[in-house]
């Protein structure tokens, strides 16, 4: 059984540029037993620590970019991934790290694959425009909104299984086949409240969310103490 992680990010214990994302790439691997080998968007030389089960490949031993560039609008969240066709027959399963991955092309395909997902970007998407005023941010988050959910229910499709990090029953992930549409749950006082923020808490995403939060548990103390994890 020999496996093929496809990521956009190289792994790394500090952030950088990516942040939690390829802090996340790092803590995955870094469990691996069985041998994986690493593809990685566009790197070829692969300068980053790995675990013993890890093998890095470089990307132009796997991938070729294909003659003619897709057309993509200036803002789109696709870029220009679909140019990249990716060799996976020496492989029977393909992970793809996150979503976004599965937008390369592949062939001699008779892996299965599957899907690591980081955050909702649907979400973050959908936040920017409910919560800014600004009408230019409205029309680029209902833009990205709905790019980012045809890229996430691609990965569904493709996917034998997603799997998406995190424990949040109040933060329902769009991609899923069972829950398309958003769906109010009910908190009860007397169990413990889940709360993930996907993505990131800048004002663009989220406008004084963070002030709300601790106002809503300031100001109820005795209610939400020892009830609450973020």
């Amino acid at each position: 059984m020999k496996t093929l992680l496809v990521s956009l990010y190289p792994p790394n214990k500090y952030g950088g540029r990516a942040g939690g994302v390829v802090i996340l790439l790092n803590d995955i691997l870094s469990v691996a037993t069985n041998p994986v080998d690493l593809i990685v968007y566009r790197d070829n030389e692969g300068k980053f620590d790995l675990p013993d089960a890890v093998n890095f490949v470089p990307w132009n031993k796997l991938a070729s970019k294909k003659e003619k560039k897709e057309r993509i609008f200036k803002y789109s969240l696709y870029k220009n991934y679909k140019s990249y066709e990716i060799d996976i027959k020496a492989y029977d399963k393909v992970i793809f790290y996150p979503y976004f991955s599965s937008l390369f092309k592949y062939k001699n395909v008779h892996a299965k694959f599957y899907t690591i997902g980081m955050d909702s970007g649907p979400l973050l998407y959908l936040r920017a425009m409910l919560y800014n005023s600004r009408i230019k941010y409205k029309i680029f988050g209902l833009y990205n909104f709905k790019q980012a959910i045809k890229i996430d229910r691609h990965a569904v499709e493709l996917s034998e299984k997603v799997f998406t990090v995190g424990d949040a029953c109040f933060v329902h992930h769009p991609v899923s086949k069972l829950i398309d549409k958003y769906k109010h749950e009910e908190w009860f006082g007397n169990s413990e409240l889940r709360i993930c923020f996907p993505g990131g808490m800048s004002p663009f995403y989220a406008p004084n969310m963070v002030d709300k939060i601790l106002s809503l548990i300031l100001n109820n103390c005795d209610k939400y103490i020892g009830k609450i994890s973020m």
